[in-house]
């Protein structure tokens, strides 16, 4: 049976975060990862790794230098990241190089009492709802900081969805004429 990305993930953005943390470079993991993922999903990087005309020690090769490249300014953290990349590769998680970076984040979040959130809206919402709701995403998840990102979606007719987390807050006319529509079907 296989694993699904969030489990296959959740143990190596552990693993990078526990390393990070411990070496003081939660930053610059994150920037790492960010890029590894911006690899993997280009799909060249696994074309390559996959092309069955190349053997298993070639492609070991060509991702070792991969992975040196996208640590080659690391520092300290060059050779820790660099092992990483290769332990993914080995155990055939690249893959999961995106989802690691969405735990990883969250790990960092909650250590840090942060909240990232989306306020999805048919308009452009001003600054004081804005700071209204950021308030109130801090009082009911109990972070310090709220970073909110806004995105106009005229779909929504009208109202706003808050997402933050795995949390959904839909108060849009879309998601209240869907109920409507429901109840006047049954």
């Amino acid at each position: 049976m296989a694993l699904e990305p969030a489990e296959a993930a959740r143990p190596y953005a552990e693993a990078a975060y526990g390393h990070a943390r411990g070496a003081d470079a939660v930053a610059q993991w994150q920037e790492l990862l960010g890029a590894l993922a911006a690899a993997v999903a280009d799909g060249e990087l696994m074309d390559r790794l996959h092309d069955p005309r190349i053997g298993a020690a070639q492609a070991e090769e060509s991702f070792a230098a991969v992975a040196a490249a996208l640590a080659a300014d690391a520092g300290a953290q060059a050779e820790p990241f660099s092992n990483f990349c290769r332990q993914l590769h080995a155990n055939e998680r690249l893959a999961a190089a995106g989802e690691i970076v969405r735990l990883y984040a969250e790990l960092r979040n909650k250590a840090e009492k942060r909240l990232e959130a989306e306020i999805r809206t048919a308009f452009p919402v001003d600054k004081k709802t804005e700071k209204e709701v950021a308030a109130k995403l801090r009082a009911q998840h109990g972070v310090d900081e709220v970073k909110l990102t806004v995105t106009v979606d005229e779909e929504l007719v009208g109202g706003m969805m808050v997402i933050a987390g795995d949390s959904v807050i839909d108060g849009s006319v879309t998601a209240e004429l869907g109920q409507l529509r429901t109840a006047l079907l049954r």
